[in-house]
């Protein structure tokens, strides 16, 4: 090898070194390193001239006698090819210059070990954070009322219609919601709790509070979590286990299994197993701003008889975000696919089996110049469809607010 091949190879080590957090030993850059390393350990053919010979060869100064730090290394292999191409037969330049790539080695080697251990360390340290969110909003349909004018009870001798008195209902509310992180180490405490007040007596206030607990391993998690809702009437308390593992491409895929338990009878009760798998976002068609998708399927098995048995349930949404320095805007679409794998009753359609189309829209704003707090808005838009008709209706609900970082 001569000495323009070793500062070629030179060169390669000086980016294993830069490279050396990614390091580890099972990384082909790792043994690359070590091969370069042995290699060195035999002779180097001397090079042709390329200036004209200086004096007799002398005794290197410039080194030192004792191993040069990281930050010293490269520097010192400078040195010593700029004379090398001066003195390409000096044996005592080649000798050293030899020498050196072996240590750069052995420190390169040394670095990507401690970079190693440090990755897979974490800090006990304990972080938190919390926020608060207050604001006022108008809900269009908070009852989420049929659209139908009005829809038909079939027994078996005759039909009865049934007129709809809570259509084209609105109401004004005002919102509290309390989140917060606490982490420690590989474990991540999440919790949120919400509140809100209508000022329309025929529509009862909201409660939500969950919890959920993460453990994270490389490239993934699991979950335990407990949630508690208290919304128009659906009275619920749920609990499950879930997980979530990174796949090539930055894939995300999670799974939960939950169990879903309601206040007002057991007959509602169910299991609910999903999945879902949720792209990286990224810049599609060259558009500002990063796009994602997301997809999911879920089956809800009853625990007890229950009108329409199972549920199946399937859904796609696309997510859309764009940032500047002052402002931020969030968009997604949802669509999603219900069915009922029994009939849900013998009152309506003739208990035909029921499906459920539902498109949701999303959008928010957020202003982003101020520190203290950030104030947003907020609009969404669900519309239901079903060939039952007591279960169409359509709902919109717009909030401003802000936001407030109580700690970070």
């Amino acid at each position: 090898m001569d000495v323009k091949q070793a500062v070629g190879l030179r060169l390669r080590l000086k980016k294993v070194t830069k490279d050396c957090c990614a390091l580890t030993w099972r990384s082909p850059v790792f043994f690359g390193a070590l091969f370069f390393a042995l290699l060195f350990v035999g002779p180097l053919k001397a090079a042709p001239a390329y200036y004209p010979p200086d004096p007799p060869a002398k005794p290197i100064s410039d080194l030192p006698q004792t191993a040069p730090e990281p930050s010293r290394c490269y520097a010192l292999l400078q040195i010593i090819e700029t004379k090398l191409f001066k003195e390409p037969d000096n044996p005592n330049l080649i000798a050293a210059y030899k020498l050196l790539l072996n240590e750069c080695a052995r420190q390169a080697m040394q670095q990507a070990a401690n970079a190693t251990t440090k990755k897979t360390t974490r800090p006990g340290k304990i972080q938190y954070s919390l926020d608060m969110r207050l604001y006022q909003g108008h809900q269009y349909n908070p009852l989420f009322a049929s659209s139908a004018d009005q829809f038909d009870l079939t027994y078996p001798t005759q039909t009865i219609p049934v007129k709809n008195n809570q259509k084209n209902l609105t109401a004004n509310y005002s919102g509290l919601s309390l989140s917060g992180t606490l982490q420690s180490g590989n474990s991540l405490l999440v919790a949120q709790a919400e509140t809100e007040k209508y000022y329309d007596p025929r529509v009862e206030n909201q409660l939500f509070a969950m919890v959920d607990y993460w453990y994270f391993l490389d490239f993934m998690g699991v979950k335990a979590s407990v949630l508690q809702n208290r919304y128009q009437g659906n009275y619920y308390t749920q609990f499950g286990v879930g997980g979530l593992k990174i796949l090539p491409k930055q894939i995300l895929f999670k799974v939960d299994w939950m169990r879903r338990l309601f206040d007002i009878g057991d007959e509602l009760d169910g299991d609910i197993f999903s999945v879902q798998f949720a792209s990286p976002y990224d810049n599609w068609w060259k558009l500002p701003g990063r796009w994602k998708v997301q997809a999911g399927a879920s089956i809800d098995t009853p625990i007890n008889q229950r009108a329409g048995g199972q549920q199946n349930r399937y859904e796609i949404a696309l997510l859309y975000s764009w940032q500047t320095s002052a402002q931020s805007w969030q968009i997604s679409q949802q669509y999603a696919y219900q069915q009922d794998m029994q009939g849900y009753s013998t009152l309506l359609e003739n208990d035909a089996k029921r499906h459920i189309q539902i498109l949701n829209t999303q959008l928010q704003w957020q202003y982003l110049k101020e520190t203290a707090y950030t104030p947003y808005i907020q609009f969404g838009y669900t519309q239901q469809y079903s060939n039952i008709k007591l279960f169409e209706w359509e709902s919109a609900d717009i909030r401003i607010g802000v936001q407030i970082p109580l700690h970070r």
